[in-house]
């Protein structure tokens, strides 16, 4: 046996001998995942046609956003309490309620943003208890796997929700025999179909055994005075700020961009959207060989900078399948490198602020993205649908600068000292 059919057989081995928690939490997350996707790909649609502004828009995402960056240290003190199995179940009945909510109560814009709320408390839920439960539920041999097969089922399910959520009104359109290409009927009865079935994500979460209840030792506010003093944690977390902010001016307005500024159809919104969850599992694929031949911190400044001009490609093109192309390699350059910087973070702060060190660049990203949303959307409705791209392009030049100064000779620092025996890699 080659070396390398050994390796795959290592490989499948792993696969099957993960646990019974593990492979019941990927059924459960698969069938969320394709839920939220179908559901957000059109509820900003369903909101444009209801009357609701742009600029509305941007305060709908960044009150989502920002409840997310709030509730997420709460939410990691429930789970730690409570557990991993009944923080899940929380965040599928939230989920749920949010969803049918943002789509029965729309008369009132404030009870949309309540909802929203929500929605963004439901998110940071299942997403603190993600990683914990996987290590929980994992030997150090599989948990690789493990992650590795978590983000392409994720990536896939986003794919099929993605082009369910474009196609599903499509067909309710031809069922009800409504003759207008978008209306309001087959939107919303689109959206309810998939808040309900994130209901059914639940049942294998029910049969979930809770693990072992491991002794954690608690936060408060001086771990994060502490991070804050490290500067190594505190230029994550203004990189994070960066990335966040850049970002909440254009990933929330993408579809609208896509109506309003390409007159595309929810069809090719679907097909678009969920293509790009296709190009990122296979950029994912060859990040490790890249990070390889340059380094860590140089494959992230490479993918993330030669995104950047993509931006101003899809802003100033007309064609839909050149912003498409434009998009998918877009994103995929952008985010193939999230494995590294997420892997590096916790490999260069000391091991006992890696949990607050997390926490604070998951809060910056998610609260910056709430404040740049709000703009975006105001952008959109005052200066023209492209505006934020050019904006989202300087911000992220900035990032990718500001990564490369601060973390090229700490990644230099680091190497060295696994080396020398100096630093173990724990």
């Amino acid at each position: 046996m080659s070396e390398h059919e050994s390796q795959e057989l290592g490989y499948f081995q792993s696969i099957k001998r993960f646990r019974p928690n593990a492979r019941l939490f990927l059924v459960s997350m698969s069938i969320s995942q394709l839920s939220m996707a179908a559901f957000t790909i059109i509820l900003n649609i369903y909101l444009r046609n209801l009357g609701y502004s742009k600029s509305f828009l941007g305060v709908f995402t960044t009150v989502n956003l920002l409840c997310s960056g709030l509730v997420s240290l709460p939410a990691g003190f429930f789970a730690d309490r409570f557990g991993r199995r009944r923080s899940l179940l929380i965040a599928i009945v939230l989920a749920t309620i949010a969803g049918l909510g943002q789509v029965f109560f729309t008369t009132s814009g404030a009870v949309l943003l309540v909802f929203s709320a929500l929605r963004g408390a439901s998110n940071t839920f299942k997403s603190i208890v993600q990683s914990p439960l996987l290590v929980e539920n994992s030997a150090p041999s599989e948990r690789m796997h493990l992650f590795s097969v978590t983000s392409a089922i994720m990536h896939l399910a986003g794919f099929a929700g993605n082009n369910i959520g474009g196609l599903l009104p499509m067909f309710i359109l031809e069922a009800l025999n409504i003759t207008q290409n978008i209306e309001v009927a087959p939107l919303r009865i689109s959206l309810i179909i998939s808040a309900l079935f994130w209901l059914v994500s639940a049942i294998p979460v029910l049969l979930m055994k809770e693990a072992a209840k491991v002794e954690i030792k608690g936060r408060s506010k001086t771990d994060f005075a502490v991070v804050l003093k490290n500067p190594v944690a505190r230029n994550l977390a203004i990189h994070n700020m960066f990335i966040g902010s850049g970002a909440g001016l254009v990933v929330p307005f993408f579809n609208v961009f896509l109506i309003e500024q390409l007159h595309a159809s929810t069809a090719q919104i679907g097909f678009i959207t969920g293509g790009t969850n296709l190009v990122l599992i296979a950029a994912v694929l060859i990040t490790p060989f890249l990070v390889r031949k340059l380094g860590k911190v140089h494959s992230v400044v490479f993918t993330q900078g030669l995104s950047i001009p993509l931006l101003i490609v899809m802003a100033l093109s007309r064609s839909i399948w050149v912003v498409t192309l434009a998009y998918w390699f877009r994103n995929a350059l952008m985010n193939m490198s999230s494995p590294v910087t997420g892997s590096f973070a916790m490999e260069i702060v000391p091991s006992e602020q890696r949990a607050t060190t997390a926490s604070l660049m998951s809060m910056t990203n998610n609260l910056t993205r709430a404040v740049s949303a709000t703009v975006g959307g105001l952008m959109m409705d005052h200066i023209g649908n492209g505006s934020p791209y050019f904006g989202t392009a300087v911000i992220y030049t900035i990032a990718v600068l500001f990564y490369f100064k601060s973390f090229a000779s700490v990644e230099e620092r680091y190497d060295h000292g696994l080396r020398t025996g100096t630093i173990t890699a724990d």
